[in-house]
């Protein structure tokens, strides 16, 4: 089952360690850029076997909203 510590904890390294809160604006972290949006959809695929697609990333302004998106895609 999929949880927002589980999500958070996988995206940490992406976002070089910091930890996500569901209210964390995401592309407003400094190690924000196309290659961490990239990495956030292989991470959740490898992790989750959720396939969400660059649309879904640039849809979602926080980290709780792409996890309720990867949630209703699982």
């Amino acid at each position: 089952m999929m949880t927002f510590e589980k999500f958070s904890a996988a995206l940490s390294p992406i976002f070089e360690g910091a930890f996500l809160e569901p209210s964390t604006r995401f592309r407003e972290l400094p190690s924000w850029g196309s290659l961490a949006g990239l990495s956030m959809i292989a991470v959740i695929d490898d992790e989750f076997g959720v396939l969400l697609s660059g649309n879904d990333i640039r849809s979602a302004d926080t980290a709780g909203e792409l996890f309720e998106l990867a949630v209703k895609k699982q």
